[in-house]
C-alpha cells in the first residue's frame, strides 16, 4: 500500500505557481472577510449612534425598584459586538 502512492518527482514550476495561485486566493478571501466585518461595525456603530445618549436616570442596576428585572440597554450589547469584531480585527 505505502508504495503505491510514492512520490519519485516533483514539478517544481508548477509548484511555484500552484502555490502563488493559492496566495492570491487566500489573500483575496480574507480582504473580502476584513470588507464585510468592517461594513458590519459600521452598521452597528450607525445602529448605536441613533439610540442615542443613555438617559441620566438610568442606573447600572438591572433591577429595577419595584423588583422586577429592567430590559437590558441595547447600548451595551452593540458596543459589545462592535468590541468583539474589532479585536477580531486585530
Amino acid at each position: 500500500y505505502f508504495a503505491q502512492y510514492l512520490v519519485t518527482e516533483l514539478d517544481i514550476e508548477l509548484r511555484t505557481t500552484r502555490v502563488d495561485q493559492l496566495q492570491v486566493e487566500l489573500d483575496e478571501g480574507l480582504e473580502k472577510i476584513e470588507l464585510e466585518m468592517m461594513a458590519e461595525i459600521e452598521k452597528l456603530q450607525n445602529q448605536l449612534a441613533e439610540l442615542g445618549e443613555p438617559p441620566e436616570d438610568s442606573e447600572e442596576s438591572e433591577d429595577s425598584e419595584d423588583g422586577e428585572e429592567k430590559t437590558p440597554d441595547p447600548r451595551v450589547e452593540l458596543q459589545t459586538e462592535i468590541a468583539k469584531l474589532q479585536a477580531q480585527l486585530d
